[in-house]
């Protein structure tokens, strides 16, 4: 199963996504170890995981980690595959800075993004749905297609929502 993890610091972003739909399940259960992770789990069982940091020295010392990068991986988790109340359904790909070729995307997510993971992409099934309910940041054309893009630090993958 592909997993992401990004990186919040304040819950701001979580309730953020929150009230654009998303359906995040809140863990609290890393807490002890610095962290308060949102999940979310697709059909296909990728899995995107958001953790807000509250102890920034505690989770750096237990995950012996210098910095705050976003990851991808094959982890496991026992959360099972959600409804997400705006229509988002499936992991498409995730985007790192070497995939994307020069356009508007590019050169906003460029001067945005610390690490090479940049996004994860996601298929809704009616865009015009989605960004009704999600109102993303900003809209572009990419790969022949309009898509959403949902800004959410320099820590952390933004969202790319595509139908």
């Amino acid at each position: 199963m592909n997993s992401f993890i990004g990186y919040i610091f304040t819950d701001g972003p979580a309730q953020e996504l929150n009230d654009r739909g998303f359906a995040f399940i809140q863990d609290d259960t890393g807490l002890s170890q610095g962290y308060r992770s949102f999940q979310m789990t697709f059909a296909d069982f990728s899995t995107i995981e958001i953790r807000e940091i509250i102890d920034e020295r505690t989770y750096l010392d237990i995950f012996k980690i210098n910095h705050f990068e976003p990851l991808a991986g094959l982890v496991t988790f026992s959360i099972g595959p959600i409804e997400n109340e705006n229509t988002v359904y499936n992991f498409q790909a995730q985007v790192r800075s070497q995939d994307l070729e020069a356009c508007e995307l590019r050169s906003y997510l460029e001067i945005r993004k610390e690490f090479p993971l940049w996004a994860v992409w996601l298929r809704c099934r009616d865009f015009k749905k989605f960004c009704q309910v999600a109102k993303p940041d900003r809209l572009f054309q990419w790969k022949g297609r309009e898509i959403g893009l949902i800004h959410m630090g320099p820590n952390c993958f933004d969202f790319i929502i595509s139908e």
